[in-house]
């Protein structure tokens, strides 16, 4: 956000359950009521001003996309765990998978990207896997039964 410019509604008032927050609705100056541009932020916290709830949001946004792409991605939202270690563990492994999908390539990519090529290539290397098992004269049922299909 540092650097554009943006065109900004400031709402404060009740809003679903909320006694009082701050909602900021923001589109960037070249794409005023462009849909796919828009951007929305709520802030119970109504002492804040416009530009202070937009830095802390600016900061806040890498954060965001993290665990939107690993509750979507990665299952951070599907695993049902209890104990400390066990979310530990969990998160250990979600964060280095993220990272393992960022770094893998032969360059520095985005998630997206990233995760992309891994799938592609485990989906690469199955197949390779079972063109040499029939290669082998491996019995499909055998194949069948190493990949938990039989």
């Amino acid at each position: 956000m540092k650097g554009s410019n943006y065109w900004v509604y400031r709402y404060e008032g009740a809003l679903n359950g909320i006694d009082n927050a701050v909602v900021l609705i923001c589109w960037p100056e070249k794409a005023f009521k462009n849909q796919k541009a828009l951007h929305a932020f709520l802030c119970t916290d109504t002492e804040l001003n416009t530009e202070t709830i937009l830095n802390y949001y600016g900061q806040r946004w890498p954060i965001e996309i993290f665990f939107r792409q690993t509750k979507n991605n990665l299952g951070l939202n599907t695993y049902r765990v209890r104990s400390t270690k066990s979310i530990d563990r969990l998160l250990c492994l979600i964060s280095l998978t993220y990272l393992y999908c960022t770094v893998s390539s032969d360059k520095y990519c985005q998630f997206g990207c990233g995760i992309v090529i891994v799938r592609k290539d485990v989906q690469k290397q199955r197949i390779q896997w079972i063109y040499d098992q029939a290669k082998n004269n491996i019995p499909i049922d055998e194949i069948f039964e190493q990949l938990k299909l039989a």
